[in-house]
């Protein structure tokens, strides 16, 4: 069967608790259709799992990457979203977070949950400024399962594939594991890596995320390059696409969308180019 991963064009970005003034799937699946109307064919969903939020307000500090937030609703509200989405023809795709996680995840009790440092204890992902969370162990052979088998639960529930937060992180012992499990499970499955290194193409992934404010990486990639001006980090940290790219903002966006392969959506962009948010809990 040829599957043609290039339908996936037009990406839209959500964060349920801030997509709409009750923040729940429920009453997202009655925006979804303006979301069609303004041309989009996927959602992107920031994480929708448990976190910490004593720790952190951040959607990335997760305790638990099996379960949903109560606040956002169930199981079956995840469902129904999904089911709306796709009487709309549109694809529904999560952001899952593999490489680290809150302090105080349910997992933290076993001893070789976290990567520990010379003297025993957690550090942060190396080489970033996410002091929120810690290095999870690669090496857990465990962990690894129950990730593939939280991303097989989510299938089922209608999800049509992941973004892979940390792309870079992840060793490819765990996505020569994962990808083919997830392609067995459905074979139509959309795997997004957000990683700037080639090397991370021995692996099936369909999309890549390309380099902010370009069409495509100056190298050639093997999967769909998904260009954008700037997703939900640069509305928190900068500003508004109109503040951080000027009275040309439209126009640069156009000439971006008519040279890349597929493109992503700020949350918000349907209202105009001086939406912004932060994703923060």
């Amino acid at each position: 069967m040829c599957i043609n991963f290039a339908l996936v064009k037009r990406i839209y970005e959500i964060s349920i608790p801030h997509f709409t003034e009750e923040g729940t799937f429920q009453s997202a699946i009655y925006q979804l259709e303006k979301i069609a109307k303004f041309g989009a064919d996927a959602l992107y969903l920031l994480p929708i799992h448990k976190v910490d939020l004593q720790t952190s307000r951040s959607p990335y500090c997760i305790t638990d990457s099996f379960h949903v937030r109560e606040e956002l609703g169930s199981f079956n509200d995840l469902k129904q979203f999904t089911d709306a989405a796709h009487a709309l023809n549109l694809k529904v795709v999560l952001d899952v977070v593999f490489n680290h996680a809150s302090i105080n995840h349910y997992c933290a009790y076993d001893e070789d949950f976290f990567a520990l440092d010379e003297n025993k204890r957690p550090f942060h992902p190396i080489g970033t400024d996410w002091t929120d969370v810690y290095q999870v162990n690669h090496r857990d052979v465990w962990y690894s399962y129950n990730s593939l088998n939280a991303m097989f639960h989510f299938l089922e529930l209608g999800i049509d594939g992941f973004r892979f937060d940390a792309t870079s992180f992840l060793p490819d012992r765990n996505l020569e594991s994962w990808l083919p499990g997830l392609i067995q499970k459905k074979s139509d499955v959309i795997l997004w890596s957000d990683s700037k290194l080639p090397e991370k193409d021995i692996h099936p992934f369909t999309h890549v995320s390309s380099p902010i404010g370009k069409p495509k990486f100056d190298e050639p990639r093997k999967a769909i390059q998904i260009a954008s001006l700037g997703s939900h980090d640069l509305l928190r940290n900068e500003g508004s696409l109109l503040e951080v790219y000027g009275e040309n903002v439209a126009v640069i966006q156009q000439e971006l969308i008519q040279h890349s392969e597929a493109f992503l959506f700020p949350m918000g962009s349907e209202k105009g180019f001086d939406f912004k948010y932060d994703f923060f809990l």
